[in-house]
Formats: structure tokens, C-alpha cells, sequence
């Protein structure tokens, strides 16, 4: 699951980041976006837009805006999957970012958290 709090967030940044995940060489994962900014009526359209294009995509509409943290609470309640990964907005991730997760994952199973080392890449 990948969890992105979205609070009036810059449309081009949105498609951005969602295409980016979704092209993701690993398809099985899911997209949550969740809308602090309710009132933003062009940021709520596309993101349910893209929640009717991809089964992946599930839309949580705040009735307002939680703050960060309470913004992204609100997605890992709705988040169904083993692991649970965030993004900002304005991010954009590599095509076989998750698919090296689930691969270093296959290897060492017990693993609990992933993290991002800062001398060799991704670990776990």
C-alpha cells in the first residue's frame, strides 16, 4: 500500500506522482490518496478520475483537513496490504522501486521494516 496525503496539492504534481506509481513493474499494490483539501473541487475530480481508472486507486475524502499526520493516519486505515509505504505529493518513484522491495522481501521474509540506506540504495 502506498499511502499520499494530498492537501492542495499542484494538479501536475499529482499526475506526476500517480503515474509513477502506477507504472510500477510490480503490479500488486494499491494507491491511496487522501484529500485534506475538500474544497479543492479540481484536485478531488482528478484523483477520483484516476480511483475510476485503476481499480488500484482508492480515494479517502477528508471532510477536512487533518494535518499531516492526521491526513496520513487516515490512509493507513484504509490501507489492505502487507506493507505499507508513503509519498508526498510532488514525488515520483523509479519503475522497479517495489518490485526490488518484493524481491529483497523473498529473500529475507522475516523482515519487518524497509528503509532507505544512505551508502548502499534501499535495505532492509
Amino acid at each position: 500500500s502506498v499511502v499520499v496525503p494530498l492537501y492542495d496539492t499542484p494538479l501536475d504534481y499529482l499526475r506526476q506522482m500517480v503515474e509513477s506509481v502506477l507504472a510500477q513493474t510490480y503490479g500488486r499494490l494499491e494507491l491511496i490518496l487522501v484529500i485534506g483539501s475538500p474544497d479543492n473541487g479540481e484536485l478531488v475530480q482528478l484523483a477520483e478520475r484516476y480511483a475510476r481508472r485503476d481499480e488500484r486507486v482508492h480515494v479517502v475524502a477528508l471532510d477536512a483537513n487533518r494535518g499531516i499526520v492526521g491526513n496520513t493516519n487516515a490512509g493507513i486505515e484504509r490501507a489492505e496490504g502487507d506493507f505499507v509505504g508513503f509519498l508526498d505529493h510532488d514525488d515520483v518513484i523509479e519503475p522497479d522501486l517495489l518490485m526490488c522491495y518484493v524481491e529483497g522481501l523473498a529473500t529475507h521474509p522475516q523482515t519487518l521494516l524497509l528503509r532507505r540506506g544512505q551508502a548502499r540504495g534501499w535495505s532492509l
